[in-house]
């Protein structure tokens, strides 16, 4: 009777690799075919329950696995049994009719024994496929989240880049108009103004005076044909000039006041262009005015 070998089954289980996201994504086919179609947006709460799923199946696997050692364990107990009931025959052939009953029980044990054991390693290959296959779907199902992340940071980058090229040119723009030689062109052309008016009202004033002889001449002229006293003409002639003088007077107030008031316009003009330049420079710089800070102080201490 030949002996039963005490080898112990080799068991099929080895080191389960973890999937991991370079793994996931290196694979052929895995990328494009993400880019391709537009799944709808995953919720933090599915990717929660795809990680329960995962901690179930890593739990039934450590349990088949707890199976398998038991049923190895019993074979190599029962492969030890028949090993020892073979040496007490060779040792005692009288026990020969005993054995002859026992042994095939026990192989018809040893088979069942190893068929539940091929049955465990094939669930335990199926447990170990469907936790690949869940890690790889919530490896993808992450990914997705992260790649809207990006788009979303990307999208507010961008849109912050447009905001601060807007207030660079609103810079650019106000520094220009606060500049010296901007501040010297409106200088300038003040100048001119005031002297173009200068030469307008001395231009005016020598077209009265002769608008006014002409008409004192015309005057003399009427007054003697009517036989008027030269007196008499000349009060005419000196309360008409006085009114012209009047108006005159009168005319060159207003033109003043107007050269005052463009000139007060500017002064406010440039006032406002230094305070818009220095809010844009502290929203660029991110710091806050002096004025702002000492009325928030006075606030707090009120």
């Amino acid at each position: 009777m030949s002996r039963v070998s005490t080898a112990k089954p080799q068991s099929s289980l080895g080191y389960r690799s973890k999937a991991t996201a370079q793994d996931v994504m290196s694979r052929p086919g895995t990328r494009q075919r993400f880019a391709k179609t537009q799944q709808p947006e995953v919720k933090p709460a599915q990717v929660h329950e795809l990680k329960l799923q995962t901690q179930q199946i890593k739990q039934q696997t450590k349990v088949l696995r707890t199976q398998l050692k038991r049923t190895e364990f019993q074979i190599s107990s029962q492969t030890n049994a028949i090993n020892k009931t073979f040496e007490q025959s060779s040792e005692k052939p009288q026990t020969t009719t005993i054995h002859a009953y026992t042994i095939p029980n026990i192989k018809r044990n040893i088979e069942g024994a190893q068929n539940t054991l091929e049955n465990l390693k094939v669930q335990i290959k199926q447990a170990e496929n469907d936790d690949k296959t869940s890690t790889v779907e919530e490896l993808e199902e992450e990914l997705k989240i992260t790649y809207c992340e990006y788009q979303r940071l990307a999208k507010a980058l961008q849109d912050k880049k447009t905001e601060a090229n807007h207030y660079d040119k609103q810079l650019t723009e106000a520094e220009y108009r606060a500049s010296n030689p901007h501040i010297t062109e409106l200088k300038a052309a003040i100048r001119d103004i005031r002297s173009q008016n200068a030469s307008l009202r001395d231009k005016a004033n020598a077209y009265q005076i002769k608008i006014e002889k002409m008409k004192i001449e015309q005057a003399i002229v009427e007054h003697q044909k009517n036989k008027v006293p030269t007196r008499k003409t000349m009060d005419d002639l000196e309360v008409e000039r006085a009114e012209q003088n009047q108006r005159m007077n009168e005319l060159c107030n207003e033109l003043n006041e107007e050269a005052e008031q463009h000139d007060k316009n500017v002064a406010e003009l440039t006032e406002i262009i230094e305070e818009m330049k220095m809010k844009i420079s502290n929203k660029l710089t991110g710091e806050e005015p002096e004025n702002t800070k000492q009325n928030g102080e006075e606030e707090t201490e009120l």
